[in-house]
């Protein structure tokens, strides 16, 4: 957990993020997604889908998330990174909290879809092998992103 104005950076791989940042969201009917926003010291990047695909409440509200993280974006560039990809390439969902100042708190909460099975298994990740590779995997996302993008 983080201490006061200690340096935050979070990274999430996500399919709408409506969790965290729509008003139906668990997190967010806590504050939690406005309350990220609004920290200075912290950093988010974002990976969650374009639009496409079936129509329908989650569209919605992933049209919400989109509109509202390109706003964040433009009003704090230097804290808050948005990439959306395409929703078939989104087989990996992942939240990875970084501290800069204190590696050894570094923490993920990791879900890959494998062998094309509906089925998902959240792993808790801890300790500087896992916490790498996840990085790998978020980059890789970003990289992925970015040779979309228009």
């Amino acid at each position: 957990m983080a201490r006061e104005g200690q340096k935050v950076e979070i990274d999430g791989i996500w399919s709408t993020g409506e969790w965290l940042f729509h008003g139906e969201g668990w997190a967010a009917k806590l504050g939690l997604g406005k309350q990220l926003l609004d920290q200075e010291n912290v950093t988010l990047r974002v990976i969650i889908t374009r639009e496409g695909g079936v129509r329908g409440e989650r569209s919605i509200r992933q049209q919400h998330v989109t509109a509202l993280l390109e706003n964040e974006k433009k009003k704090h560039p230097a804290r808050v990174e948005f990439h959306p990809i395409y929703w078939w390439q989104l087989n990996r969902i992942l939240t990875l909290v970084r501290y800069p100042g204190s590696p050894n708190e570094d923490e993920a909460i990791y879900m890959k879809r494998r062998l094309a099975r509906p089925t998902v298994s959240p792993y808790l990740v801890r300790g500087a092998d896992g916490i790498t590779y996840l990085k790998e995997v978020f980059e890789s996302y970003v990289k992925r992103a970015a040779l979309d993008s228009p």
